[in-house]
Formats: C-alpha cells, structure tokens, sequence
C-alpha cells in the first residue's frame, strides 16, 4: 500500500536536501520531492498523510542502549528522583507491598530498586547494607546505581550471594568495607557485574514479554526506530528468543554478547547473526572499565577525590586476557564493542584492536567504542593517521548529567573534553551518539542539545572547542548510526530504496534557537512504513 507524506519541512539527511512529501510503498520509499510532483503518482487506494508543517527525520538510531534492561527496570521501584539515602529507604519501603504479593518468592528472587544516583546525595556517600536493613532485614534487598556499575545489598542478600566477609576482590572489581573490614555491601564493578545473573529478576518469562513490550514503546516515544542491547547473557538471550517466538517487536535490535558468554551465546546462536523477527545477535561487548562518575573509570591519572587517596579506576580485564578474544574476533569476522570510559580504557582497547590487526592482517569493521567520555585528542588523531575504521560512540549528555560531577573528580581542564565529538568530526571519524537506558531516557533530542550547547546541570559551559553544530549532531543519531550497524543502505537517511523509517518532530532543530532544541517534541514515529507511535 502506498502512502504520500505532505505538508511538512522533509530533512533527508542526504547533503542537506530537504522537501515537502515523501512516497512510500509498504516499508519502502519510492519518491520523494514536490507535493505535486507526487500526487501524480498516487491512487485512490493511497494514504495521505498530512504533516501539518511539523519535521520528517530519518527513524533515529540507538546506538547503544539495554533495551532489555529497560524493560527490567520497570518492574522495580524508581531511585532517581531520590535526594539522600532516607528518601531511597522511603521510597524503597512504599513499594514494598509489590514484593510482598508475589507468591512462591524464590530464593534468588530479591526487592530491588533502580538508578539510586549518590551524587545527588550530601557529600556523593553510598548507601550501605546497614541502611537497606532499615527497609528490612528478612527480604534480600538490592538497589541499582544509576550508572549500572555499582549496587548496595543488605545484609540478607549479600548471604544469598554467598557474599561472605572474608571473600577477595575480583580483578576489575571490589567488595567495599567498613572500617572494620567487614563488607558494607556497595559492589562495585566485576564484584556486582558477575553477580547480577544470579537473581531471579522477574517472576515469569510472560511478565518479562510484557515489559519488554512496554520498552518497546517506551523507545518508539522517543523516537527511536532501531534499538541496541548492550550485554546479553543467558537471562537477555532467553527473552529475546521468546520475543521472536511471540514475533512482539517492531524495532530491529542488535545485540551484543557479553564477552564471558562469547564461546557459548554468541557461536552457539549463529542463526541470530541475521535478523530473525527484528532481533540480531551484532556482535561481543568487552567492559574495559567502569563508570567516570562514580571513579571507576580507569584513567592514566588519578581523580581529585576523595581528597588523600589514590584512585585511578578499574580495568576488568588486562591486555593479555582480552587480545586472543578480539584476535579471534576479527579472524571470523565478528564485530566488537567495547565499553571505554577513561583514557587508560581507551588506551588499552585501541592498542589491542591495533594488535589485532597486524596480528590477523585484517581491517575492522562496525568495531565501536562506547562512551569514549575522556577519549583524549592524541587518541583520536592517532585512529585517523592510523586509518583504524573504529566507530566512537559518546555518551554525549554526560555533559548535562554529570558534568559538574566530572569537574569536581578530576578537575574543569581535563572535564571540558569529554565525548569529544568535534574532535571525531575533524578528524573524520564515524561517531554516534546515546544515552545507554536504563541510565537515563533514550531521549536523542537531549544528546543532540548536550552536543551543540554543552551546558551542566549547574549552567556551566562545559568545552566550548568540542561543540559541534546541529545538523553533524543530527547525523550522529540518524545516517552515522546506520553506519555503526552497517545498514547504511536501509537506514539513516531519507531516499528512494530505503526503509521507510520517520521520526516526526514538532520542531525545525537546524532553524530553533540552539538554548531550545531540548525541548522539540516527537511526535510520531514510523517504523517500516507503519506508524508505531502518535502524540
């Protein structure tokens, strides 16, 4: 069937055409041009769509995201609006009653609230065990920080974890301890990381189709026609698999495997390597590091605090464990990604994917690294001069979240450079950008902002040299993340014998006053020619 859109301002993302109507034909377009050019082509049959001068954009991409993540969080009590460590214990203790109905409760099967964010709190302190008992001491209870690489457990769910006090750090990870050297129930990276699959997150496979169903919707709101899932393992991939057997998404989304399951999940689901029902097994994800506002990014020089300690972050794993991965990788052709915060991160990954291409005598290809938020100009001049083909994609609205966090851990000079974006454009480097939900929304518009104003939550401006203007940042989240997925020719722009992928705005971003392009607003988003989406 085919359908006319009209009326509209058409950004096609394609050398900065623009028009006012779009053809399309079922999930394809067909034309695009002059109103009444197209209306020649049409027939009683076709559908008209009026856009009522509002924007036409490509469909946005998520280019990276947990998008069955998402979905689990919305079974659990939100953190993030919480302003110290009693409004968490409050809010925990008002939604205990959910947990409390459930019957036939497994072992494993904990109270868990999401996105606490400490550095909204007096002082950035962690909530310990010995707080979360307050809410209860005979229910396992865990809590989630915003960034996903920290967790607090009570004093019943670090037993259920058979996390006891005499238990060592793992390698890229710490169980933290009171002065008294007895755990206080704050994991921090590998130490919550290689726990998480251990608890029983929702009570039925159906209940977690119908969140996922619900983040689906949660995406589409925003826009975004293609989603990501960032690090799956067997309790991702059983999900997934059951999405496809309900055939419930409309979204594509590529997923990437985490590298521990990489001999079993990703080999051994090799007729997910292509879109079965919207769902692509893309790749492996390796975590380098962990996350800059909570000083768990690895860098190559310490934060500023704590004030008398010497800090510089974790790497998970070293050079030596993960370079056979990436070699084998890129012999068979396997895309990577890999989570890389501080300069020490970034160091590392590129040197090891430099290794990996002499060793194997092999370009890259759709490899990225994720965050790159103190990716250092050095480096990217170096992927240039050294025409490594690695995708960069910025957590770019850390500048608005966290911005004034990063000044105060590591000081304004080396804070004003993070997701260095113009830096990629100059050196013409492929960057995206994303928002990494459940962290915070997948909310594109916001990142396009973060990337032209570069303003903190504080109204500082935070790196004027790295801004870019708005139509390379729309790129970043339209035609550049087709490129990251290498679907450049389906998605990303506006053209004839493309998907007919649209993300309608109520705004002209180009021509809005660059102070308000937060504030445009979806309102419909189309995937495959179908309308998913209407405000």
């Amino acid at each position: 069937m085919k359908t006319l859109f009209y009326n509209g301002n058409i950004v096609t993302m394609n050398n900065h055409i623009r028009c006012d109507a779009v053809l399309i034909n079922d999930d394809k377009i067909i034309s695009l041009g002059k109103y009444d050019e197209l209306k020649q082509l049409i027939d009683s049959n076709t559908k008209l769509v009026d856009l009522n001068h509002n924007s036409m954009y490509p469909g946005f991409i998520d280019a990276h995201s947990h998008i069955t993540g998402v979905a689990f969080s919305l079974a659990f009590p939100d953190l993030s609006k919480c302003n110290s460590i009693d409004e968490v214990i409050s809010t925990m203790k008002n939604n205990l009653n959910e947990y409390l109905n459930i019957k036939d409760k497994k072992p494993m099967q904990f109270f868990v609230g999401e996105n606490y964010n400490n550095n909204n709190f007096i002082n950035q302190t962690q909530p310990t065990r010995k707080d979360l008992d307050k809410i209860a001491e005979d229910i396992p209870i865990l809590i989630v920080n915003i960034s996903g690489h920290v967790a607090v457990a009570n004093t019943l769910a670090l037993k259920r974890l058979n996390i006891l006090d005499d238990i060592k750090d793992p390698i890229g990870g710490k169980y933290c301890r009171y002065d008294d050297k007895t755990l206080n129930g704050v994991l921090e990276e590998r130490a919550w990381l290689d726990n998480v699959s251990k608890i029983d997150l929702t009570s039925s496979l159906q209940q977690q189709i119908e969140l996922l169903k619900k983040a689906q919707n949660y995406y589409l709101s925003y826009g975004l026609t293609t989603a990501h899932d960032g690090r799956i393992s067997p309790l991702e991939l059983n999900l997934l698999r059951e999405a496809i057997n309900q055939k419930i998404l409309k979204i594509d989304v590529n997923g990437y495997v985490d590298v521990m399951h990489y001999s079993t999940l990703f080999e051994d689901n090799k007729d997910l390597h292509n879109y079965v029902q919207h769902v692509k097994l893309a790749g492996l994800k390796i975590f380098i590091d962990g996350s800059p506002q909570e000083r768990t990014a690895w860098m190559s020089k310490p934060y500023l605090l704590p004030k008398g300690t010497i800090n510089v972050g974790q790497n998970h794993w070293t050079s030596q464990q993960i370079q056979p991965v990436m070699n084998d990788a890129l012999n068979k052709c396997y895309t990577v990604i890999a989570h890389i915060n501080g300069d020490a991160a970034c160091s590392q990954f590129i040197d090891c994917t430099k290794e990996a291409i002499k060793t194997i005598n092999k370009p890259i290809n759709k490899w990225t690294g994720i965050h790159c938020q103190f990716m250092t100009k050095e480096q990217i001049n170096d992927l240039a001069l050294n025409k490594i083909n690695l995708n960069l994609s910025f957590f770019v609205s850390h500048v608005y979240y966290w911005g004034d966090t990063h000044i105060a851990n590591v000081g304004f000079e080396k804070a004003k450079n993070i997701s260095p974006s113009q830096s990629a454009l100059k050196n013409k480097l492929n960057f995206t950008f994303h928002e990494d939900s459940p962290v915070v929304a997948p909310d594109q518009i916001l990142a396009i902002h973060c990337a032209v104003n570069r303003i903190t939550k504080n109204n500082v401006y935070l790196g004027a040299q790295e801004a870019i203007d708005v139509y390379n940042a729309l790129k970043a989240v339209t035609i550049n993340g087709a490129i990251q997925y290498g679907e450049e020719n389906l998605k990303g722009t506006i053209e004839e014998g493309k998907l007919a992928n649209f993300t309608i705005l109520d705004k002209d971003i180009e021509n809005t006053n660059p102070g308000e392009i937060k504030n445009a607003k979806v309102i419909a988003t189309w995937v495959n020619g179908e309308c998913l989406y209407h405000k």
